[in-house]
């Protein structure tokens, strides 16, 4: 889990850079969260260092990531679709930070095991929001 939350940092590193793009107000709500990511992230990577595990920091840290990236997956789509319609960002600068976003998401989807098997499966579920979480059954293939 440790990789993943260090690439998850350095990606949230990346998105800070040269940041904000081009001052708009979806710029301003999202640098709190980028902020707020940035730092539970780094808190996070200094937890699961520790020995013991601080599993009930860890839970309420890896749920704070999970909620921060979700609200800023919202805004970030919100961004790019007023950055393209009003010209506002160069078009390689939207596409590398949906890039981030995207591979951001792809860090938290992997961090999904090891958090079911820390915390197991029902109490998982109180820390990953669903989006992030396989879905099992039939429907899946």
């Amino acid at each position: 889990m440790l990789k993943h939350v260090w690439k998850s940092y350095r990606m949230i590193q990346e998105l800070l850079k040269e940041f904000p793009v081009s001052h708009t107000p979806i710029e301003q709500q999202m640098t709190p969260l980028l902020n707020g990511a940035n730092t539970v992230l780094f808190s996070t990577l200094s937890t699961l260092q520790q020995f013991p595990l601080a599993k009930k920091q860890l839970k309420y840290s890896l749920s704070a990531i999970y909620h921060n990236v979700e609200e800023l997956d919202r805004l970030m789509r919100s961004w790019v679709r007023a950055s393209t319609w009003m010209d506002s960002a160069d078009s390689d600068e939207i596409e590398r930070r949906k890039q981030l976003l995207y591979q951001l998401n792809d860090q938290l989807k992997q961090m999904v095991p090891y958090i079911e098997d820390l915390y197991g499966i029902e109490e998982s579920h109180t820390i990953v929001p669903a989006l992030y979480r396989s879905k099992k059954g039939l429907m899946s293939g």
